[in-house]
């Protein structure tokens, strides 16, 4: 939980991180994941991590109790790499993944051999995970990558710029241009993790040395993951058949296609404030206990509240129709 000394601007949230009304736009969602998790994966351990240990009542419902009700585990431990000022304008608290992985790498609730999956908490879980943990264990670690446009900007970073970025941690030339591997999940045995997290604490020194020599760097969490993932040779990209990040706001950005429904996780970033809200509001009215509710329902209510595939009647647009008129008798 971000103070007012170190918190950013959140532009999906439409607020500083440390403003109690943005902090419990993430509480709703926080909710609304686990709520979907547990139903989908009654047997899973399901952990939530924070640095702090204040939960919050939101909109009548107590946080606490809620997480107890679905039986998820909490943790608390220190948000132990934040960036300088001046480093990066948005999303400061991102390199708390890192605070993460050295609690469970040196955690005895936690064991080499143990697959581990580190979701945002704006994702939806929408069936069983099963299939996805064989990967884990058959893969060691799997990956979700974007195939952004070299020259793309990401938050501050091109695929092009990391480049420069990984040749300079590296002190070598970089020859091929890297894959992004996104921040918003990541599978793994703690064998890995604990690889990775080691050579963390290396690359966190090296940038904050960028940072004050006035060089490029990396910018935020996903940025650094895709390096360590690129120095220990992991390809990655296994997970994509499980997760897709999916801009749904027919208004500014739309990339859902059919079948994404299908997916496993559904990533929601445009959502916080909308989909999750109606969400949230509905599972209340249900004291967030879905026994009653089959899966064919669960899904079909999924799929409304957050327009996938397809954009209900009554919510499209009227400039959509326009548009579309435009672009057939425009020749």
């Amino acid at each position: 939980m971000d103070t007012e000394d170190n918190s950013t601007y959140f532009p999906s949230a439409k607020g500083k991180s440390s403003d109690s009304k943005v902090q419990n736009i993430y509480w709703r969602c926080i909710c609304c994941f686990y709520t979907m998790a547990r139903y989908y994966n009654p047997n899973a351990t399901l952990a939530l991590f924070s640095n702090t240990s204040a939960i919050p009542v939101v909109e009548g419902v107590d946080v606490k109790q809620l997480l107890q009700q679905l039986n998820v585990t909490f943790y608390v431990t220190p948000f132990e790499y934040v960036t300088p000022q001046g480093y990066y304008n948005k999303w400061r608290n991102q390199f708390y993944e890192f605070s993460i992985f050295k609690y469970i790498s040196q955690h005895s609730d936690f064991s080499d051999s143990d697959n581990f999956l580190l979701l945002d908490s704006d994702c939806i879980v929408t069936t069983d995970l099963s299939s996805l943990f064989k990967e884990v264990t058959a893969e060691k670690c799997i990956t979700y990558v974007i195939d952004y446009e070299v020259n793309h900007d990401i938050n501050g970073n091109s695929r092009k710029s990391m480049q420069g970025v990984f040749s300079s941690l590296l002190n070598q030339k970089v020859e091929q241009i890297p894959q992004y591997h996104a921040g918003e999940f990541y599978a793994t045995t703690i064998a890995v993790l604990k690889t990775l997290i080691n050579d963390f604490y290396t690359v966190w020194k090296q940038l904050l040395a960028l940072n004050e020599a006035g060089s490029d760097k990396l910018h935020e969490e996903a940025h650094t993951l895709s390096y360590l993932f690129y120095k220990n040779g992991f390809k990655g990209g296994q997970a994509n058949k499980y997760i897709k990040r999916l801009w749904t706001d027919p208004t500014t950005f739309r990339n859902i296609e059919e079948g994404d429904e299908n997916l496993a996780i559904w990533h929601l970033p445009a959502e916080k404030r909308h989909g999750f809200k109606d969400l949230f509001d509905w599972l209340h009215q249900k004291q967030f206990r879905l026994s009653s509710v089959s899966q064919k329902q669960l899904q079909q209510r999924l799929q409304n509240t957050f327009m996938i595939p397809s954009i209900p009647l009554q919510r499209r647009p009227f400039f959509a129709g326009k548009s579309l008129i435009k672009k057939m008798f425009a020749k």
